[in-house]
């Protein structure tokens, strides 16, 4: 049966139907609900994924603690600056073990996007030096007027991706960083034995900008459908 989530009850693993953009709202094996935008033809996630459960409802472990985080070869999540109040704003952060398990972290019919389709989901916006712009949520924290530190260059959100300043956690001693200034978001696609591609949004510039990082940082994460 296909669902729609219309002020209605809908389980996870219920396919949902394709559509105009913004029609769509997803909802994980938490019941937390997501809305969702049609770019490129594919249909991304607009938020930051928060589930502390994979697909099929085993539990990801919580490691907020510092020394048991670095090192850490195992999935788990941690909230963004170490505080709960930021997860409906940001969203979790997960180590790319967390993305890479075979339990599945996004919803039954959503998976984490390879490197190729970040890159596909660039080009439908002009490509990867000028993407980014298409991405950003707007406004900036001295104004006001949005989570991003200014100045925010070039922000205009005209995708609907709403790409957020979550910055993540590093793996060499557990710090926060980059709050504000960055989106950083995992791709399944492993680079090496123990990298991962990334995809970055900066404060000062429009790129969508490609990177390898250490799977052992916690990133945030968007699902795209199929």
């Amino acid at each position: 049966m296909l669902c729609i989530l219309l002020g209605m009850g809908c389980r996870q693993d219920e396919p949902v139907p394709p559509g105009p953009p913004g029609d769509l709202v997803l909802m994980d094996i938490d019941g937390n609900s997501y809305r969702t935008q049609l770019i490129g033809g594919r249909h991304w996630m607009a938020e930051n994924l928060r589930t502390t459960r994979f697909a099929n409802a085993e539990s990801i472990a919580q490691v907020q603690d510092a020394s048991a985080w670095v090192g850490l070869d195992q999935a788990a999540w941690a909230w963004a600056n170490d505080s709960s109040s930021l997860d409906t704003v940001f969203g979790k952060w997960y180590n790319h073990f967390a993305v890479s398990d075979p339990r599945g972290l996004c919803p039954t019919g959503w998976h984490v996007p390879t490197d190729v389709e970040w890159t596909a989901l660039a080009n439908s916006l002009g490509g990867e030096e000028v993407a980014g712009a298409a991405l950003k949520s707007t406004g900036t924290v001295d104004a006001g007027t949005g989570l991003w530190n200014p100045p925010n260059t070039g922000a205009t959100n005209t995708s609907g991706f709403t790409g957020l300043p979550a910055g993540g956690r590093s793996p060499n001693d557990a710090g926060f960083y980059s709050m504000g200034n960055a989106a950083i978001l995992w791709s399944s696609t492993i680079t090496a034995v123990d990298t991962a591609s990334v995809r970055l949004l900066t404060h000062v510039g429009v790129a969508f900008e490609p990177r390898d990082l250490a799977v052992r940082y916690g990133l945030c994460v968007r699902c795209v459908r199929g």
